[in-house]
């Protein structure tokens, strides 16, 4: 189906068409000779709508703005796995951007991963400097590792985690970096999971 010519448009001030030229069709194009479109409001009555996210502020709202009382220490493109216990296989969780945040108020940091087009948070765990990360049987570009399931309510259950990386230069530095987080903790929280002061 191909969509019908459109005309030029002659415009306001305001975007909308002028009334005796062209006028928006079913299609959300503009075409003259159509019966204009009117939804009984007048000029001044037409609210104007912006994006609630510009594209400049997009990359800022993947995880969060920095005012918002972390800093980025660095991050990777990554696939994420985890291990199903209940048939021994491991399942695909995700890609996207994985994270390694240093919270400002407390000085913990966190390994954080959203999926790349909904941005949904399919990763958010402390990083435990008792965590022994270690490289995948079958890949030298895949770490595994275990972590503590976040959870509001209940107890948390163990995970194992497997995150595989573009390449092996690429998942040996995110290893470097998740060892410097694990040190970092070390010295900010105190033996039973609380921070010290």
């Amino acid at each position: 189906m191909s969509c019908p010519e459109l005309d030029t448009v002659s415009t306001d001030s305001n975007g909308r068409s002028v009334e005796g030229t062209s006028y928006v069709t079913k299609w959300g194009g503009y075409r003259s000779g159509d019966p204009p479109i009117t939804d009984g409001l007048t000029e001044a009555a037409h609210p104007n709508f912006s994006p609630s996210l510009s594209p400049s502020s997009s990359k800022s709202a993947r995880l969060g703005n920095e005012n918002e009382g972390f800093t980025k220490l660095c991050k990777f493109s990554a696939k994420l796995f985890i291990f199903r216990r209940t048939d021994h296989t491991w399942g695909f969780h995700g890609a996207g951007e994985v994270v390694l945040v240093k919270y400002k108020s407390n000085g913990v940091t966190r390994l954080m991963m959203r999926k790349d087009k909904s941005l949904k948070l399919i990763m958010d765990h402390r990083v435990d400097p008792s965590t022994k990360i270690s490289l995948n049987t079958t890949s030298d570009r895949s770490w595994v590792f275990n972590a503590k399931d976040d959870v509001a309510e209940g107890t948390p259950r163990d995970l194992t985690l497997a995150l595989r990386f573009e390449n092996s230069e690429k998942a040996e530095l995110f290893k470097k970096a998740f060892v410097k987080a694990q040190e970092s903790n070390a010295e900010v929280l105190v033996p039973g999971g609380g921070v010290g002061g």
